[in-house]
């Protein structure tokens, strides 16, 4: 039998304005690392903070394959609260709340992993969410450099 990985992973998004032009980032961890083994940040013109935030979350759960234990750390109540309580009555209900594409592509993904959020205060000095933060605010930029409109980049650090 195959051993079941554990994972941290720190998200956040960001957008500037709101709506506007946003960025999220990821940062991975096995769960005994110190240092992060993988960062993915990336970002989007026309878009909204809360959807920087679930993109976050969404790229890191997409990025690991194999059904793994992982807890997602995440200044967003928002998406803490979505991935723990409510997704689950939105599907079970039917309901079509906003970012519902991303919501339903993080369903799918819950039913391989076993994923639990957990809310941490922003700017409070945690530093992999300050990190998070950064990187998602310098995507921003980019994408508002770039003549596509969207960045995406994956840094692996650790194999």
């Amino acid at each position: 039998m195959k051993k079941v990985e554990n994972f941290k992973v720190y998200c956040d998004g960001a957008c500037e304005p709101n709506p506007g032009t946003g960025g999220y980032c990821s940062v991975i961890f096995k769960a005994e690392d110190i240092s992060p083994r993988v960062i993915i940040s990336g970002g989007f013109k026309n878009t909204t903070n809360n959807r920087m935030e679930i993109m976050g979350v969404l790229c890191a759960l997409e990025y690991i394959k194999e059904a793994s234990n992982i807890i997602i750390f995440t200044d967003s109540k928002y998406v803490s609260n979505s991935i723990n309580i409510w997704l689950v009555r939105w599907i079970k209900n039917h309901k079509k709340m906003k970012n519902m594409d991303l919501w339903n592509k993080i369903w799918v993904l819950k039913k391989k992993h076993h994923i639990k959020a957990v809310w941490i205060k922003g700017h409070n000095g945690n530093f992999y969410n300050e990190f998070a933060d950064s990187i998602s605010t310098e995507v921003i930029y980019r994408v508002n450099k770039s003549k596509y409109g969207k960045y995406k980049n994956i840094n692996i650090l650790i194999k």
